[in-house]
């Protein structure tokens, strides 16, 4: 990779991260001003919440995307690339799937979130798992530029649904932009063109899970405890 295309591809990448996050910055600065601490403290705490749930195993296997896929086309070895996707996101759909439930419920309960909130909660998690995932694969098959335009689309999507959200007075839908926003990176930034490929031999079947176990080890460690000390805080009230 020429030094150019290393420069560029940092820039993208920094210019993608600021877009994201200020979008979430801006939903929770709005929120707060307009419809007060409570309505901040609920989002806040049910992005911990979804932020938690897919440090469980989506953002793990996001990083490993981004290492073991360009591992692969580097080494000669792309027809591995679609095998190793299809791993990967399978492991994530599984974990998050059996984490819904309990998603719910703690949102229901220790946010003291109604039941229609609570389903929002689950459903920003599933679009943030799929945000994390899919941007790793971006990443680990080079696609920087495209990712970064994505999250731009994505910011942008937040945006406009959050102004509207405001604009119609509909406090049950705050999460309805995030949620959405997430989706429509994970749907437009999903990696595709690559080919049926081969089978995944089972020590690189192997060498992908304990990545991300002890990814998921390492992550839970540390932000995962802010995420979820916020969850608590908000459920202590």
């Amino acid at each position: 990779m020429s030094g150019g295309r290393i420069v560029r591809d940092s820039a993208a990448s920094t210019l993608g991260v600021l877009l994201q996050g200020g979008a979430r910055f801006v939903v929770s600065v709005m929120v707060g001003r307009i419809a007060g601490p409570a309505a901040l403290a609920l989002l806040n705490g049910s992005l911990s919440l979804a932020t938690v749930a897919s440090l469980l195993w989506p953002t793990s296997a996001g990083q490993a995307a981004s290492i073991i896929l360009a591992r692969e086309e580097a080494a000669g070895r792309a027809h591995r690339v679609p095998a190793v996707q299809r791993h990967l996101t399978r492991r994530a759909a599984i974990v998050v799937g059996a984490a819904l439930p309990v998603v719910a419920v703690v949102a229901a309960l220790s946010l003291r979130a109604g039941w229609v909130t609570a389903a929002w909660v689950a459903a920003l998690t599933v679009a943030f798992s799929a945000y994390n995932v899919t941007r790793g694969m971006q990443f680990g098959r080079g696609r920087v530029l495209q990712a970064a335009f994505w999250e731009g689309v994505s910011a942008l999507t937040t945006l406009g649904l959050l102004a509207a959200v405001l604009i119609a007075d509909l406090p049950g839908l705050y999460l309805l932009p995030l949620t959405l926003g997430y989706a429509v990176y994970a749907v437009g930034g999903w990696p595709r063109g690559a080919t049926a490929g081969a089978g995944l031999p089972e020590p690189l079947r192997k060498e992908l899970d304990l990545y991300v176990v002890w990814g998921v080890l390492g992550t839970f460690a540390s932000p995962g405890l802010l995420h979820l000390s916020m969850v608590i805080a908000v459920a202590t009230e």
